[in-house]
């Protein structure tokens, strides 16, 4: 009678390795998600299948698309990721056909082979060292590579580049070096047992076969281009047992998917590693800041602004004249307004704090909920009011003489509770400062904006039918 328990064991042993790959693979997720185990064992079992059938390793197309769907980042981390898994299999790979050389455990045939995953692991570290050294031009480089498509297939392009860049950034950042390497080392482990295991099983058979056999069979160059299936007509008489190994795998995979699998809660709100892959809900604003980000002109502002801002979602942005930028955002806590403001704007802003705790029981001043000062930045935070409605709004959809009495009693309210005790200097150097650092700066910003810039080339503007000259 056949004894399948090294058959039973490969099987075992390769299931709990894929068991660590989604382990490893939810440490790059972590960072910006809370992992859907069950998301992921289905997306690498349909990516496994897919391998076996098509060629080049499409199937992982597919897993990165459907576990990107279920995640809060959307595809563009669950490809970023992807990458990155398959990014260290290959270098795990090129190493042990290097030992595998220097060992002298391979035959002529399988030189090629051999060849083809350390040079390309060797590639794969150059390119990286080379992305490294010229990080500038490649940002600028993608910049205009993705302005010649439209906005939405340029975002897809940026937002695709930006995950990319991050993750391996978090790699050194954010995700602990100890569980990846330790992670990888089990992984790679047990799939080299497994390989043992089958291998013994194939010799019971009658097959003369080793582990390193099996291990240059399923990463052979051809079996790469072609697809898994090919290996079926390898194995010959075999090919049942082989079948066996590699369709079971399939079976546990998605039996995993379907268990109900304890999930560690996580506070996003306190936890520092649970952050916004992009901060932005708004596509234009979106495109803008990556635009931003890879012209690679405004480091020391990115920097800042993701500091500030990567734990929450802006809404929208309703910044108008203000050297200070003002935002809905939401995050578990519900919606609230953000007022922030970096270098010499930032000091400006935290005497706007300290003048609004100063007179909160003088005027009806929003409550600051949250605040915090640094030498480059300051920020505050402020309850949004679901029943309010902006002055803005308010202004342009009610009869004028509403808004104005609106007015009215504000300018009132700050003429006989604060001018009158807060007095400061009206001369003339204090007038020329005060419209140079506002009126003329907020007249430049609009003249450079992005939409309003092409309009500065005519002498003559027409809004709502009436004609005005131009700035």
């Amino acid at each position: 009678m056949m004894n399948y328990s090294f058959l039973l064991l490969s099987v075992v042993v390769i299931s709990i390795a894929h068991i660590v790959r989604v382990y490893r693979w939810s440490l790059f997720i972590s960072v910006y998600d809370l992992p859907d185990s069950k998301n992921l064992f289905r997306s690498l079992a349909f990516g496994y299948f897919l391998n076996l059938i098509l060629p080049f390793k499409l199937g992982d197309i597919v897993r990165a698309y459907l576990s990107g769907r279920k995640m809060k980042s959307g595809k563009s981390l669950g490809f970023s990721t992807v990458i990155i898994d398959r990014y260290f299999d290959i270098l795990v790979v090129g190493g042990i056909f290097a030992v595998l050389i220097f060992a002298g455990s391979f035959g002529a045939e399988n030189l090629q082979s051999l060849n083809f995953y350390i040079f390309l692991a060797i590639g794969l570290l150059c390119l990286s060292f080379l992305c490294f050294v010229f990080k500038s031009l490649l940002k600028k480089s993608l910049k205009i590579f993705s302005s010649i498509f439209n906005p939405n297939l340029e975002i897809k392009i940026l937002k695709f580049s930006w995950a990319l860049i991050q993750n391996f950034k978090d790699i050194a950042r954010r995700i602990s070096k100890s569980r990846l390497i330790l992670s990888t080392l089990l992984m790679w482990g047990l799939y080299l047992a497994s390989y043992f295991f089958f291998a013994g099983f194939l010799n019971k058979v009658g097959m003369d076969f080793s582990w390193k056999d099996m291990f240059i069979t399923l990463f052979a160059k051809n079996s790469i281009q072609s697809g898994g299936y090919e290996l079926v007509f390898f194995f010959k008489d075999s090919s049942i047992y082989y079948l066996s190994y590699v369709l079971s795998q399939f079976v546990v995979l998605f039996a995993f998917s379907f268990m109900k699998i304890p999930t560690k809660k996580t506070d996003l709100r306190t936890s520092e590693c649970k952050i916004n892959l992009l901060p932005h809900t708004n596509q234009d604003e979106r495109l803008k800041f990556l635009e931003m980000y890879f012209s690679d002109k405004y480091k020391d502002y990115i920097k800042n602004y993701l500091r500030i801002n990567q734990n929450i979602l802006i809404v929208r942005d309703y910044s108008a004249g203000s050297n200070a930028t003002t935002m809905l955002c939401v995050n578990d806590g519900g919606q609230f307004f953000r007022k922030y403001a970096f270098g010499s704007d930032g000091e400006k802003l935290y005497e706007q704090v300290l003048w609004i705790e100063r007179f909160m029981d003088v005027l009806p001043l929003p409550k600051i909920i949250r605040q915090e000062k640094q030498d480059d930045f300051c920020y505050y935070d402020m309850p949004f009011e679901s029943n309010a409605v902006s002055l803005f709004n308010y202004a342009h959809s009610m009869p004028i003489e509403n808004t104005w009495k609106i007015i009215e009693g504000a300018f009132s309210a700050l003429e006989s509770s604060v001018y009158k005790t807060d007095t400061r200097k009206s001369d003339k150097t204090t007038i020329e400062k005060y419209v140079d650092s506002k009126v003329l700066k907020n007249i430049e910003k609009i003249m450079n904006a992005k939409y309003l810039k092409p309009l500065m080339k005519f002498d003559e503007i027409l809004i709502n039918g009436r004609g005005y000259k131009n700035l």
